[in-house]
């Protein structure tokens, strides 16, 4: 049971792994062993200035391994939840050829140089990482606290709602109901993500989809190249035999392409085959070295000169990517900007158009309009004039104790129109006039059953009537 929990002890803390105290660390040590220092004095000097816990205990551990006869390389690989593949291959080979000083130099530089680009790569995605988790927080926060409240608000208006009102309240509805199950299940969404990039090769799929996003693949690539050229170019210029490095390479390689692709290069060049015949019978070399690259390391190889090459092409790309980072944020800046003004101007026409149209609803007259032909007045003995064919005919008027007489008051159009029935969507009978009085039997919805003193009835808003006492 405690050697399991010291495995998941140890995974868990290669998740945070101290690239900045590993380079400290190899630097000091390097510097020590070339001025002609003991490994374990040098070892005992550089504890003393490492300020990490985790480091320091590491580190003590090798110092008492080292003392006890063991090889410097096995007691870095008792510790690989801190000590990279790369690190401790490249120490194994170094020690079994008497070259550790000088390797150690070239690692410390090697480490030195990837710490570097790891910052640019930061710096890059900084700004949009940002931008992302400020607009997922905001949106958490609307949709947790507003969209459920205004929900409520837009049900009670009893209105018709436009497609957008319809689907922002349907959001808001489920969040209400199901949100204390929502948020907590994207938490442990977000978290299991985290613990797939790191343990699975959901991480390969990931930087296999991220590579075909135009901008984000090709900066992605050339991180690719450069990282790959860096330690290769290390390797050998640290003395490490071509098929040796090729092996590293592959144990080393975390994506399934790079892994195909150094396998296979190890079996064809051990078998006596050239780079150039090598990169050009294998699929994967141009998705990891470009033409341009490759014809470099095909001249290299050709005048000797492979670590010369392979550390250029490193320190090449190492230049493309400082400008190319600063040109991603650029790239990155306006599509994140684009996206958060869809969604705000989505939110903002859902609220809006309904706000609006219920305002104009409230200003809107009731009478026709000027343009409006009027009809005559009617004979002492009048006839109802014919409704519209879509007009709903005249409701029976509900009975009143007493008849009761009103005055016509005044309106913009100077008259008032007497429908069949009481609302707009009847037809007109005829018109009235301000200071006209009325005898009316019954009130409806807002509107006046009158009656002439010929006994011709029709219907009035009452809001251009005034009743008489």
């Amino acid at each position: 049971m405690s050697e399991r929990f010291a495995q998941l002890r140890a995974r868990v803390l290669a998740m945070f792994p101290l690239s900045e105290e590993r380079n400290s660390f190899f630097q000091n040590l390097s510097m020590l062993v070339e001025s002609g220092t003991p490994l374990v004095e040098a070892l005992r000097v550089v504890q003393g200035e490492l300020r990490s816990s985790r480091m320091k205990s590491a580190v003590a551990d090798i110092v008492v391994s080292v003392e006890n006869g063991e090889r410097f390389w096995v007691a870095l690989d008792r510790h690989r939840f801190i000590f990279s593949e790369y690190e401790i291959r490249l120490t194994k080979i170094a020690e079994e050829t008497g070259r550790l000083a000088k390797s150690l130099g070239y690692l410390a530089t090697q480490l030195g140089k990837d710490l570097e680009l790891r910052g640019k790569i930061r710096n890059a995605l900084f700004y949009p990482v940002m931008v992302l988790v400020f607009a997922a927080i905001i949106g958490l926060g609307i949709a947790w606290f507003v969209l459920p409240r205004l929900s409520r608000v837009f049900t009670s208006l009893h209105i018709v709602l436009p497609l957008v009102t319809r689907m922002l309240i349907g959001l808001g509805v489920i969040i209400d109901h199901y949100g204390a199950y929502i948020f907590p299940g994207l938490i442990v969404a977000g978290i299991a993500i985290f613990f797939a990039l790191k343990f699975t090769r959901f991480k390969y799929v990931m930087l296999y989809a991220l590579e075909k996003i135009p901008g984000i693949g090709q900066f992605l690539r050339d991180v690719q190249t450069a990282k790959l050229s860096l330690f290769f170019g290390t390797l050998l210029e640290a003395g490490v035999p071509v098929l040796e490095s090729l092996e590293t390479l592959y144990a080393i390689s975390e994506g399934g392409r790079q892994k195909r692709f150094f396998g296979a290069l190890k079996d064809r060049v051990g078998v006596g085959e050239s780079f150039e015949k090598s990169f050009g019978a294998i699929r994967e070399s141009k998705a990891l070295f470009p033409p341009l690259t490759q014809y470099m390391i095909f001249t290299g190889e050709k005048s000797g000169n492979l670590p010369g090459v392979f550390l250029y092409i490193a320190e090449f790309y190492d230049k493309k990517l400082d400008g190319a980072s600063k040109n991603l944020a650029q790239v990155l800046e306006p599509i994140l900007l684009v996206g958060i003004a869809l969604v705000v101007a989505f939110i903002a026409i859902a609220i809006v158009t309904p706000i609006y149209s219920l305002v104009s609803n409230f200003g809107a007259p009731q009478q026709v309009p000027v343009s409006q032909p009027s009809l005559a007045v009617e004979s002492p003995t009048p006839a109802p004039a014919a409704a519209p064919a879509k007009a709903p005919a005249s409701p029976p008027a509900p009975p009143v104790a007493a008849t009761k007489r009103l005055r016509i008051g005044t309106s913009p159009l100077g008259f008032v129109n007497v429908r069949s029935g009481p609302g707009t969507t009847y037809g007109k009978l005829r018109e009235v006039h301000p200071g006209e009085e009325f005898s009316f039997t019954a009130i409806e919805n807002g509107w006046y059953r009158i009656v002439d003193a010929a006994g011709a009835a029709g219907w009035i808003s009452e809001t251009y009537a005034e009743e008489l006492r």
